[in-house]
């Protein structure tokens, strides 16, 4: 029970929660949000892929490429070192190695050449990238399991109830 209701969300003395709207009708709609703002994210995004400098190497040729969701350092040379991603062959990147060790997450920012490789601007180690991955999985795991154990989901009319116990 709510006692007190912010001033927006009143509509000529009535309450918005007075309002009343199929559940059915309020999931479609959050649900297409979503999906608009993943299409509208991926549409708008700021950034220049590897992929895309790949596939247009001319047109891209100088761009700013970032990378810091999966690329790990290969084998470290004295002017650079192999990127390697997801599905892809490695990537020759020259610049600064200091501070950089074989087989670890990188944080990137490269310049794209067109003769097909990179040139560091700002290279660094992803520390604990491993740790924070699996971290991040626990809490998860634990609010599961006690969402699990003190509710349930009622398919017929799509909500949330407190499970009773005997």
């Amino acid at each position: 029970m709510v006692l007190f209701y912010p001033p927006f969300l009143y509509i000529n003395d009535m309450k918005i929660s007075d309002f009343k709207i199929n559940r059915w009708v309020l999931i479609t709609l959050l649900f297409g949000f979503v999906i608009y703002s993943a299409w509208y994210s991926v549409a708008h995004r700021p950034w220049v892929t590897l992929d895309e400098c790949l596939k247009n190497p001319a047109i891209l040729d100088g761009s700013r490429v970032f990378m810091f969701q999966e690329p790990r350092i290969g084998k470290l040379y004295a002017d650079g070192f192999d990127l390697y991603t997801k599905n892809r062959r490695p990537m020759r990147v020259f610049g600064d190695t200091t501070g950089l060790k074989e087989n670890e997450y990188v944080a990137l920012m490269a310049t794209f050449h067109k003769e097909g490789y990179l040139q560091a601007v700002e290279a660094r180690i992803a520390k604990n990238r491993r740790f924070k991955i699996w971290g991040s999985v626990i809490p998860v795991l634990i609010i599961a399991g006690i969402g699990l154990r003190f509710f349930r989901f009622n398919w017929r009319k799509c909500e949330i109830v407190v499970k009773r116990h005997a």
